[in-house]
């Protein structure tokens, strides 16, 4: 917390005298949140999911963006085996391009889906076992 200044009375104490009482603190430069992070790359999960049913979800594409949605807004997919999926929301089409895709479908019919994320090698770790990898996004 802050120092309490009680104003009563300095009316007609010299504004020199109220710099050098209360002026002369030092602050630490503001940091933005993204500045405390390290450059480590963090593991790859194309999708996480909700433990029950859930009503919203949302997408990060391979810059980091995300575009929020709830399932009351989607409108529906269009899987295309093996590699093609398009998901079509009030606002948004997103079209991605990966593998194994069809675990992304199946948790999309029980709206479990909390996140969809694009693999970004700059980014993300991948191991050998990955098995659905989200390799492109378009949003249009």
């Amino acid at each position: 917390m802050g120092e309490i200044i009680n104003l009563d009375g300095m009316e007609n104490t010299p504004k020199e005298d109220l710099i050098a009482k209360y002026g002369g603190k030092k602050y630490a430069p503001l940091e933005s949140p993204t500045a405390n992070k390290t450059a480590e790359k963090e593991d790859y999960k194309a999708m996480s999911e909700h433990a029950r049913r859930s009503s919203r979800f949302r997408i990060v594409d391979a810059k980091g963006s995300a575009y929020g949605s709830g399932y009351a807004y989607l409108l529906g997919w269009h899987y295309t085996p093996p590699n093609l999926l398009s998901l079509f929301t009030s606002s948004h089409i997103f079209h991605f391009e990966g593998r194994g895709l069809e675990a992304i479908e199946r948790a999309l019919l029980d709206e479990k889906v909390r996140e969809l994320r694009v693999y970004s090698p700059e980014r993300h770790l991948l191991s050998e076992d990955t098995e659905t990898i989200l390799e492109s996004l378009e949003v249009k």
